[in-house]
């Protein structure tokens, strides 16, 4: 191929591509990206009561978690006085540990706490993009077509890829 082929195909590309007409803005688009950001702030606040929950959950078993030792190491000082009754509080103490512990790494709470407020930030982020763009003047807005399409890829992958409700 020759350059001058070369240049014409790519003049005629470019001029094609300069008559797109973009598509208008109007008050149904308005609504469609108002109704998104509603719906992103209603999920967002899901998420942060979640996370408040995960994390009061987390809280509640790692309390005891720390507390238990320090109460088992000042009962083992009594072993000399109550031997019998003291292996059996020692006992159960290690046996309450370990079920909290078990508890805590199963269920993961503090990781879970931090996937939901992770989720409740990108959710409320969207959110204000949204409105942000649709504070602006029309004129100054990008293309609605260009938005609709950015907004709804955005929702659908964070759907798809953040902690379920």
């Amino acid at each position: 191929m020759n350059q001058e082929s070369e240049d014409e195909i790519l003049s005629n590309s470019l001029s094609i591509d300069i008559e797109r007409k973009e598509m208008s803005w109007n008050e149904n688009i308005e609504n469609l990206l108002k109704k998104w950001a509603d719906s992103c702030v209603e999920i967002s606040e899901q998420h942060t009561v979640l996370s408040k929950i995960k994390k009061r959950v987390y809280y509640s078993i790692q309390f005891p978690i720390i507390i238990i030792p320090f109460v088992l190491s000042f009962v083992n000082t009594f072993e000399n006085e109550y031997q019998n009754n003291v292996k059996y509080v020692i006992s159960l103490g290690n046996l309450l540990l370990g079920i909290l512990s078990g508890t805590n790494i199963l269920l993961n709470y503090s990781s879970e706490h931090v996937k939901h407020q992770n989720a409740s930030n990108r959710y409320d982020e969207i959110a204000l993009e949204i409105e942000t763009i649709l504070t602006k003047r029309k004129r100054y807005r990008e293309a609605s077509d260009i938005v609709i399409e950015r907004y709804k890829q955005k929702i659908e992958s964070l759907n798809k890829f953040s902690i379920n409700l």
